[in-house]
């Protein structure tokens, strides 16, 4: 038998591989998949069927996260003091762009909100109108950011 300087003891043989299983993890439910509720026949057509959906469940489901991810809205506000609007631009790549305008007149407030995510959290800009109305839009990870830019947009507004 070969003998290995790293190895203190001869390796067991290849063929002994549930042997070498139990060794490495010795609650074997956790791997038994022909036990309990996992139970398929993979040779009947019922335990094929089973598969099929299964499969074809979870690529639907993959699908659906996916479009969730592209559809993600994008929101952009647009001052313009010479004509004294405010607009508010909300697109995605999956629909054409949904354009709101205001007087800069209603606005009386400019403040920054924040979210807080699993990987911390993010800023965004939140303008007040005079009916009470909050829209937030942008979004930034650096609150100094944010801030800079709603003293910026506050000082622009007049508020």
């Amino acid at each position: 038998m070969p003998w290995s300087p790293g190895l203190r003891a001869p390796a067991p043989p290849a063929h002994d591989e549930p042997a070498a299983r139990r060794r490495c993890c010795p609650d074997q439910r956790a791997f038994d998949l022909r036990a309990g509720a996992a139970a398929v026949d993979w040779a009947t057509l019922p335990g094929l069927a089973h598969c099929v959906i299964a499969t074809i469940g979870a690529v639907a489901l993959s699908a659906l996260f996916h479009l969730g991810a592209i559809a993600g809205n994008d929101t952009q506000l647009v001052l313009d003091r010479s004509a004294g609007l405010a607009t508010w631009i909300a697109s995605s790549p999956v629909k054409k762009p949904a354009r709101t305008t205001q007087p800069l007149g209603r606005i009386r407030g400019v403040a920054t909100g924040a979210t807080d995510w699993t990987d911390g959290p993010t800023y965004h800009l939140a303008i007040t109108l005079d009916d009470g109305a909050v829209v937030a839009f942008g979004s930034s990870p650096s609150q100094a950011n944010v801030d800079d830019a709603r003293d910026r947009m506050a000082r622009f507004v007049g508020v």
